[in-house]
């Protein structure tokens, strides 16, 4: 372990380290360092300083460190406790150590503060081959105080040597340019390295390469430099051989120079050796110098160039126009280095020539208006420039064509034509010309009589005609070059025309409103067809023209044969002429044709008015608005165009404004502000500024905000009460229903159930508004009302909370009866007051609605029907505010009253009689003993007339039966009037109580007996206390329960006279044996499911709409029972009882009607408020389950009706 540094891993590791000993521990340690004899670079002996970018800093030691481009300074530090100088480097930087000229063989420092994962020493031999490399790993942060030294060490391969230790330093810039330290270098001296040298260039070194050692020039005075491989120690010298002689060289770090004196005539050689103080020299290393002076010798050939449109391949040409290629070939390959070059200009810029073996070409951009010359050169690699070869091109003179443009006097209308009327002396002709006159040669112009010397200037001429001319005549134009021969001759026809003969008639005009053809018309509104005729064919170049302004101006008209027609642009406020002539192609110009339009009266005009801007609410077109601010667009319509200087104004409440008219379209722009209703009025007004006709309108302002839409009810509210908005029915399309102020007819309600999110538009009718839901809802929602009047005054009424709740509550978890009375525990059952106990018992049902006192006390009591046998199983079950219903509680006592019992005396004696839940076994025989009513024969005193057990005078002994035991019974005696009774209780045949029943307390007795705590019976013993002693016992309660937690029943039949029938989640079927039974029904709830109600009677009638919100959730009615059936039902009852998509998928809410041929339907439109907004149709069949049935089809609501094949159906659509 290294006094000074962590070396417990030699080569580091990638994790934080800590120091593994006290800081106190390691200071003590240091002052005791023992020296060391191998060479190193500890930094203490050296001054601090920084060594800068591109500097050598050769160390006391004999280390040489040179700094490419870092942060690099030898400076104090202390941390630690370890205080000592380092070698600070910084990241980004290249770093080179060596020992000049001595190599190594190992190589080794410590380190410590390196952030960065990526730094690296490399290591080369004296060759600069990389003989090893070595990473430098994270030691970790010193200001994080984590202080961990490291030490990288390297030994050369056998063989090497080490010349030069590079360091390269990562660059990580999320870490940060912290750099780190470097101490202790270390290294094993291996002897002399040898120096190897390059050669990397000379002075006047020509041709294509400056650093190729080939030139054409051998003159003395030339500068030779390279590197070395390795500096110099200090006692080597560099010595340089010229060509003739050794000469010093110098040498600056690794680089070194030399200077030749020497003129060379030929070919020479360079040489390099190191000298030692004693004279020792290292093997020569020399480099060739050619000398080259022989341009080379390839020979040019111009073959062709494009644009040589004389002789092919002459070079002689009249087209100098720029881009044309030249090609040629060589008559042999350059050698390699050789440059080929062209020049287009005369040798003032060359270019280079791209060659294709021995062919070569290249592009002329170049345009030339005299001749010219091209070159081509070769330049060898030594810079010698061959003689170019050169290529004279010719330019030839241009053919030259001549042309006659124009002249004055041309008539008609072309100006250069050459046709006129007009043959009188003195016009001036022009024309142009293919090039410029070359010298000598002369313009010569035939005027009809003579030649004229006509006048060129550039490309274009001129000549004078002063002859007069009676007929057509030709002009002739002609160069004449210096010899007087003609180059070009050419002539112009000129045609001398008389006035055209042909009669001009005008037939129709469009909007000739009166007698056809007349000319006379009430409409002078812009755009009408003119047409006429011509008696002959116009000659060529001859048009019609027609003026729409009495002569001033001229068109051409569209002529079609002999035919000719205009179309007339202007609107006339009076009568019009129309002109038409002809004018000829020479000018001529014939005595113009009219026609005189007559203007009748207009007749008269309507006004309306169609809209206006800021028309707020409902409708955007029936001026009812809340908005009366200034800036509005009224705009309307016109029966008929306006007259010619008609025009129209708007009173826009205030004053009278212009009116913008397009068409049969107006508008206006009113800029008052309005503070109540206003008038506007339109009036037209006639050319004299008096109107003649008014339209007005009204414009009511109504800023007065409406009542809210009232929230009446909602379909599919379940429970008993049906206008509470709690509900267990999420399902989509249910109904919401309400109301709004009359006054307020027309206007648009929306509904909202997603807080205001989207708004949906309800359908009206008169004051009465209704919406269907087309969402599932599985949590509580809101409903909310938006209602805009006529105006756009909008009111949103207050959002009503609608409660949803699917789950059940907790059935009861215990009910008792006492009596006429049942006490239901609310225990753990989570009902809150306002929720419903169902009762059943004895065929009869009864509801309880819980109080908060209930709520308190944790139990209810529920008075029980009348008359209710004690014997009768009970059950009870919860309904929430929801409508959703528990399972039930269901409690059969044992209890036996005998009434269900058949009569019977004379038993066998100690035969043993079973009646289920318990066994009789009478001890004597005669008519007095069995089941009998005899108490009541015999005159007894008894409130009823009941069956029970009797004996005279023998004991009477009952066992419970199925292993059962309690500890208490209750029991009636009756006519207890001989004597005591004593009764034995006996637990599996042993006595466990007795228990007497005093004849004083009188004949008749209702007895409990409570056994004492810790005892049961299984059997009881009535003794009697005479052997006449006549004995009735009645009305056996052994306080022994048969619990169960029971469902809904799946199929239940409502009995005249129920109050509540509900199902559960399933497919629920409720059966009516007569519609009167429903009379004092207060629920009838299928819930879940698809549940049926279904008639088994005949000729019953049942008016379901008047059951609306008691029937509730019953997706299907069958009506066949047993015939002749009727249905009463509305479009309120459906969106109430049905499901969307039950039965097939269509989108609507459905429900079923099931029966047969002699059943009837009578279906409504209306929905729940009587409001009526749309009808019922047929839609075709569907068949489901293998049943056809007629489908019937809402037309404003997503509702419809299935109804069995064979049901007549009467559509009751108001």
């Amino acid at each position: 372990m290294d006094f000074r540094k962590n070396r417990s891993n030699a080569y580091g590791t990638e994790q934080d380290e800590l120091p593994y000993q006290p800081i106190a521990s390691r200071t003590a340690t240091l002052s005791a360092a023992p020296a060391t004899a191998v060479p190193e670079e500890r930094f203490d002996a050296e001054r601090s300083q920084k060594i800068s970018s591109g500097s050598l800093l050769e160390t006391q030691a004999g280390l040489i460190i040179q700094n490419h481009n870092s942060r690099l300074e030898i400076a104090e530090f202390n941390w630690f406790g370890y205080n000592s100088k380092t070698l600070q480097v910084g990241e980004k930087s290249t770093i080179n150590f060596t020992l000049g000229a001595q190599g190594m063989s190992e190589f080794s420092f410590d380190y410590f503060a390196l952030h960065n994962h990526t730094t690296v020493m490399n290591f080369y031999d004296v060759n600069g081959t990389l003989i090893g490399s070595e990473k430098l790993l994270y030691t970790g942060s010193v200001t994080a105080k984590q202080f961990v030294i490291k030490t990288l060490s390297f030994t050369a391969p056998s063989g090497t040597q080490i010349a030069r230790a590079e360091l390269v330093t990562g660059d990580e810039p999320a870490v940060g340019d912290y750099g780190f330290h470097v101490d202790n270098v270390r290294w094993a001296a291996a002897g002399p390295l040898p120096v190897n040298f390059t050669f990397d260039r000379m002075q006047k070194d020509t041709g294509t390469s400056a650093t190729d050692f080939i030139t054409k020039d051998g003159s003395a005075g030339r500068q030779v430099e390279g590197t070395l491989s390795r500096a110099l120690s200090a006692n080597e010298t560099l010595e340089f051989w010229d060509g003739s002689r050794w000469v010093a060289a110098s040498v600056n770090g690794m680089r070194w120079q030399a200077q030749d004196g020497t003129a060379h005539a030929a070919d020479w050689e360079y040489r390099l050796r190191v000298v030692d103080a004693a004279g020792n020299a290292t093997p020569e290393q020399s480099h060739q110098v050619v000398l080259d002076v022989t341009p080379p010798p390839v020979q040019v050939i111009f073959e062709r160039m494009s644009k040589d449109d004389g002789v092919a391949d002459d070079w002689r040409t009249a087209d100098g126009s720029a881009g044309r290629l030249v090609s040629g070939s060589l008559d042999r390959t350059p050698d390699a280095g050789d440059v080929a070059e062209y020049s287009y200009d005369g040798g003032k810029t060359w270019h280079t020539l791209t060659l294709n073996g021995l062919d070569w070409s290249f592009t002329d951009p170049d345009s030339h208006n005299a001749d010219w010359q091209y070159l081509i050169r070769f330049t060898d690699i030594a810079g010698n420039v061959a003689a170019p070869a050169v290529q004279d091109v010719v330019l030839l003179p241009l053919d030259i064509t001549l042309s006659f443009d124009r002249m004055e006097k041309d008539t008609g209308a072309s100006d250069s034509d050459f046709i006129t009327r007009d043959g009188s002396a003195g016009r001036r002709v022009e024309g142009t010309l293919s090039r410029e006159l070359n010298a000598g040669e002369t313009l010569q112009f035939w005027n009809g009589t003579a030649w004229v010397n006509a006048t060129a200037t550039g490309l274009t001429w001129q000549a004078q005609d002063d002859a007069a001319h009676g007929g057509s005549w030709t002009y002739r134009l002609r160069v004449v070059d210096a010899t007087g021969s003609t180059l070009e001759d050419q002539h112009q026809d000129v045609l001398l025309t008389p006035p055209s003969p042909v009669r001009v008639t005008f037939d129709y005009m469009e909007k000739d409103d009166g007698i056809a053809g007349d000319w006379r018309t009430s409409d002078g509104s812009a755009g009408r067809l003119v047409s006429g005729k011509l008696d002959r064919a116009l000659s060529p170049g001859d048009v019609v023209e027609y003026s729409l302004d009495g002569g001033v101006s001229w068109q051409v008209a569209t002529l079609n044969g002999l035919g000719w027609s205009f179309t007339d642009p202007a609107a006339h406020g009076q009568d019009w002429v129309y002109l038409v002539r002809i004018h000829d192609v020479a000018g001529n110009i014939a005595a113009p044709v009219s026609q005189t339009a007559v203007l009748l009266p207009p007749p008269p005009v309507s006004l309306t008015f169609e809209r206006m801007d800021k028309d707020s609410g409902i409708s955007a077109t029936d001026f009812i608005t809340n908005d009366g601010s200034a800036g509005r667009l009224v705009e309307g319509t016109l029966s008929r165009a306006l007259s010619e200087g008609e025009t129209l104004e708007m009173w826009d409440g205030q004053r009278w404004v212009s009116v913008s008219v397009s068409g049969l379209s107006w508008s206006a722009l009113d800029d008052a502000t309005h503070a109540a209703d206003w008038q506007y009025k339109l009036r037209v007004l006639n050319p004299g500024g008096v109107p003649f006709h008014e339209q007005t309108q009204d414009v009511v302002l109504d800023l007065a905000l409406p009542d809210a839409a009232g929230l009446s009810g909602m379909g599919k509210d379940s429970g008993l009460d049906v206008q509470n908005l709690y509900t267990s029915d999420g399902r989509a399309g249910r109904i919401y229903w309400g109301t709004f102020a009359a006054a307020e007819t027309g206007a648009r309600v929306e509904v909202t159930t997603d807080g205001g999110l989207t708004w949906h538009d309800a359908l009206t009718d008169g004051n009465r508004w209704s919406w269907q839901d087309n969402e599932d809802h599985g949590a509580d929602w809101t409903v909310q009302t938006r209602i805009t009047d006529r105006a756009g005054n909008t009111y949103e009424g207050t959002p009503h909370q609608v409660r949803m709740d699917a789950t059940p509550p907790d059935h009861p978890d215990l009910i008792n009866r006492e009596g006429d009375r049942l006490t239901v525990s609310l225990k753990n059952s989570g009902v809150v007051a306002g929720d419903k106990v169902i009762v059943h018992i004895n065929g009869k049902n009864a509801f309880y609605t819980l109080t908060a006192a209930d709520i308190q006390a944790g139990q209810a009591i529920v008075t029980l029907p009348a008359n209710s046998r004690l014997s009768a199983e009970y059950r009870a079950a919860f309904m929430d505010v929801h409508g959703n219903v528990s399972d039930y509680f269901s409690r059969t006592p044992l209890i036996f009253d005998f009434e269900d019992q058949k009569a019977f005396n004379y038993p066998v004696r100690n035969k043993t009689y079973d009646f289920g839940l318990f066994s009789i076994i009478w001890s004597g025989s005669s008519a007095n003993h069995g089941i009998t009513g005899v108490a009541k024969e015999q005159g007894m005193q008894y409130p009823t007339n009941t069956l029970g057990i009797s004996c005279v005078g023998d004991p009477v002994t009952l066992m419970l039966n199925h292993g059962k035991k309690s500890n208490k019974m209750t029991f009636e005696i009756k006519d207890l009037t001989l004597g005591d009774i004593r009764i034995e209780f006996y637990d599996d045949g042993k006595l466990a109580y007795n228990y007497t029943a005093y004849m004083r307390n009188g004949k008749y007795q209702y007895l409990t007996v409570d056994l004492p705590a810790g005892k049961e019976f299984t059997s009881i013993k009535f003794i009697p206390a005479t052997p006449n002693d006549v004995l009735a016992i009645d009305n056996l309660n052994f306080w022994v329960y048969d619990d169960k937690i029971l469902p809904t029943d799946s199929v239940q039949t409502v009995i005249n006279g129920d109050l509540i029938s509900v199902g559960d989640n399933l497919d629920n079927l409720f059966i009516v044996n007569n519609v009167s039974d429903l009379s004092k029904i207060e629920t009838l709830n299928g819930n879940g499911g698809i549940d049926t109600l279904k008639l088994a009677g005949a000729n019953q009638t049942l008016d379901l709409t008047s059951f609306l919100g008691k029937i509730q959730s019953m997706e299907v009615i069958d009506i066949t029972g047993s015939g002749n059936n009727t249905l009463n039902l509305s479009l309120g009852d459906i969106l109430q009882q049905g499901g969307k998509d039950l039965f097939n998928i269509s989108g609507n809410v459905q429900m079923v009607v099931k029966g047969n041929a002699g059943d009837k339907i009578n279906l409504s439109d209306l929905l729940p408020d009587k409001s009526d907004v749309g009808d019922w149709s047929s839609s075709g069949n569907v068949t489901v389950g293998g049943v056809t049935y007629a489908v019937w089809q809402h037309s404003a609501l997503d509702a419809e009706l299935l109804v069995q094949s064979g049901i007549t159906t009467n559509l009751l659509n108001h």
